[in-house]
């Protein structure tokens, strides 16, 4: 388990004052990479051994944002680990012990070459164990671009999106995915899926969609004992950053509400 304690930046609040959605997604990888880099697993590892772990999917709520320079306090934990595949979960919680925000998490362990998955090392987590699964976790429910998404204008992906592994880093793309869905601010819950790498040069043709959630926030909200109407009986919008064969690089959805 990886624990650290901060203060809300001013970089990662928005026109609040308080932490926001890009600004938690920054954290909390920020938050990651540092710890593995403490344990020797960071990028020095990655160049030796040719592998590191590639966010596959993840599940974040805001649910309480704290505003600019409130105290914070981080904990991350695989909770399942099989093969090349893991599930991480991470929280932000206040002095109180009160949830702030949430993240439910899929990754796999690759070659950075080839980018096939390899299976995780024996020694790699030395004698950090799993820890129990979560009370509440993400639904587990794919995210679906409805055939009928509208079409946005193509756009190529530059080197300002690109990271030290040479795809493009999956929290500059989600940033970029939330302007283009219009949740710039106030995103509250997010989801994302990333299917295949995404290069220097690519062109992607984002798809855009508003779809009912009822049944994927009622079973996410029941999993957490949270249930409310509101929640409930809610929307996300759907964004696909499409390839030239018209497949999803990557899919997210957003919501005002978590």
């Amino acid at each position: 388990m990886v624990t650290s304690d901060g203060r809300v930046r001013y970089s990662e609040t928005d026109a609040t004052g308080r932490l926001s959605m890009a600004g938690l997604l920054r954290l909390f990888q920020d938050l990651n990479y540092l710890a593995v880099e403490d344990v020797g697993r960071g990028i020095g590892y990655q160049t030796a051994h040719r592998a590191a772990w590639y966010l596959l999917s993840w599940d974040v709520r805001l649910d309480a944002p704290p505003a600019l320079s409130d105290p914070y306090h981080f904990e991350a934990a695989f909770y399942r680990r099989s093969g090349s595949l893991a599930k991480k979960y991470m929280t932000l919680t206040d002095k109180a012990g009160d949830v702030l925000a949430t993240a439910d998490t899929r990754w796999a362990f690759v070659d950075t070459v080839t980018g096939e998955p390899l299976p995780c090392p024996p020694d790699y987590f030395g004698d950090d164990p799993l820890t129990d699964a979560p009370r509440a976790t993400g639904s587990g429910a794919r995210i679906r671009l409805p055939d009928d998404a509208e079409h946005l204008a193509p756009l190529t992906v530059g080197d300002a999106l690109i990271d030290e592994n040479g795809h493009a880093n999956n929290v500059r793309l989600t940033e970029l995915a939330m302007a283009l869905a219009g949740f710039g601010t106030g995103c509250r819950r997010l989801r994302a899926e990333f299917l295949r790498q995404t290069r220097p040069g690519d062109c992607l043709t984002p798809a855009l969609a508003t779809v009912g959630t009822d049944a994927t926030n009622r079973r996410g909200h029941e999993e957490a004992g949270t249930v409310n109407a509101e929640a409930v009986n809610s929307t996300e919008t759907v964004l696909g950053l499409l390839s030239g064969d018209g497949k999803p690089q990557a899919v997210f959805a957003f919501s005002r509400n978590t």
